[in-house]
């Protein structure tokens, strides 16, 4: 194996990551947004709502 080929295995690995990574933290972002928009609006301050329900 020689080192070129390795780098090439190793972009590969990074961008197959980053694709199936990219979706799940846009999500986990935008209810981020969408709760802290409604914080502000609303002026609840409330610790409970910053946190997401476990499941």
């Amino acid at each position: 194996m020689t080192p070129d080929y390795s780098v090439e295995i190793l972009k590969g690995m990074m961008t197959h990551i980053v694709m199936v990574a990219a979706p799940l933290l846009l999500a986990g972002m935008t209810v981020g947004l969408i709760i802290s928009l409604f914080q502000a609006v609303t002026s609840l301050q409330e610790q409970t709502l910053a946190f997401a329900p476990k499941a």
